[in-house]
């Protein structure tokens, strides 16, 4: 019993969810596209280009203007390339290098520390790290919710409705107990219909057609 008391809960385990590595510039041209490449050699990846929010024209920055160079890595990359930047800070960060939420962040000077050749063709530039981490499970928060498949009673198929494979009416649309939810209910004098296909539906575009042949109903105003 001793031991498993001792024994360290999985879901507490700490990793890192992705890295980000940023090159601000300050300006578009020649230097930001140089510094596109020091990130495209130390990743692997291709880099994104971000713009300026607002036009500072004591730094000559003009709006959406791009200024900066970033990049996201996870997995195995991103503890290889954490390792590097951590070791150049010789693993001493302050304390104001961390977020309340245990994230954190920090900058190196050259980007050669990291292992990588000079090159005097494209020159030396400064790196910034942020690190996001996390643990088992955090990734379900993120997830979007996706909406169910389930019909509304006055369908066809819906709870207390009919079934479609025998071709019985449901009940009236118009006595439904859900029509305040009921997605017949569209605005008034819409004449759109609602085209029910197998459990999905979906808005078609008004036909002249008003039976129910083919599975198409008929839209009440609200």
């Amino acid at each position: 019993m001793a031991d498993q008391g001792e024994k360290e809960n999985p879901m507490r385990e700490l990793r890192i969810r992705k890295l980000c590595l940023n090159i601000c510039v300050g300006e578009s041209g020649d230097r930001l596209t140089r510094a596109a490449k020091v990130l495209e050699q130390l990743t692997g990846q291709t880099p994104v280009f971000s713009k300026a929010r607002y036009t500072v024209r004591s730094f000559g920055i003009r709006r959406n203007e791009k200024i900066a160079v970033h990049c996201t890595v996870r997995g195995a990359k991103a503890e290889e390339i954490l390792e590097k930047g951590l070791k150049v800070r010789e693993y001493e960060l302050r304390k104001n290098n961390f977020s309340d939420t245990g994230n954190f962040g920090f900058g190196i000077q050259e980007h050669i520390d990291l292992g990588i050749k000079y090159d005097p063709s494209i020159g030396i530039y400064g790196l910034d790290f942020y690190v996001v981490l996390g643990r088992p499970g955090f990734s379900i928060a993120d997830k979007k919710r996706r909406t169910g498949n389930a019909l509304p009673p006055c369908l066809p198929g819906g709870q207390n409705g009919a079934s479609p494979t025998t071709g019985s009416p449901g009940p009236d649309p118009r006595g439904c107990s859900l029509s305040a939810h009921c997605p017949l209910r569209l605005s008034r004098g819409s004449r759109q219909r609602l085209l029910l296909k197998g459990s999905t539906l979906t808005l078609g575009k008004p036909r002249q057609d008003t039976s129910m042949q083919g599975c198409i109903l008929r839209s009440f105003p609200a």
